[in-house]
């Protein structure tokens, strides 16, 4: 369902959660090989699906799998008003040692940073609080998290702070 004042807007972000989500670097990216970015990566489309693309951000342009039926519905109702993001291009403030853990509708999106740079960014399909507790572990012995802040935010945050906090000092719930 679209919000009515959409309609009103000169620019409408959709940010589209799903685990078939590929960072391309600005310089690098070709709008006609937006599929093949995905596909590249082990997550094609599905004949139902397309490749939508982000506007660029801090250097990186989100390349996403998103229905056709979806992306039809949004143009014919927005026209070109429309503006594709992902959770893993959300700017956050501070960013010195920071992992950032958003998670809707069955989807995690982590985004780790350290001295001001994206160091990691990855979008996983997830089952349920334990999923997310196995890749932040796996994250934690790539990147050493005892002395990061860790942020969860969206579905199931509550809960999977209070797993994570188990685990690892400085969660917090956002």
């Amino acid at each position: 369902m679209i919000p009515a004042d959409a309609y009103k807007a000169d620019a409408v972000e959709v940010s589209v959660v799903t685990e078939k989500c590929v960072l391309v670097p600005a310089s690098l990216f070709e709008p006609s090989s937006a599929e093949k970015y995905l596909s590249i990566n082990g997550l094609a489309c599905s004949d139902d699906e397309c490749a939508v693309s982000s506007n660029e951000t801090d250097g990186i342009i989100a390349v996403m799998a998103l229905s056709k039926a979806t992306v039809q519905t949004i143009k014919d109702a927005l026209s070109d008003k429309v503006i594709f993001t992902s959770p893993l291009l959300a700017k956050h403030e501070g960013r010195r040692k920071d992992l950032y853990i958003y998670v809707c509708s069955g989807v995690a999106c982590f985004n780790l940073h350290r001295d001001g740079k994206m160091r990691f960014a990855e979008a996983v399909r997830i089952c349920n609080t334990d999923d997310i507790l196995y890749y932040t572990t796996r994250l934690s012995e790539e990147f050493d998290l005892s002395d990061y802040s860790i942020h969860v935010s969206g579905d199931a945050a509550k809960s999977t702070c209070q797993l994570l906090k188990h685990y690892f000092k400085n969660v917090k719930c956002e």
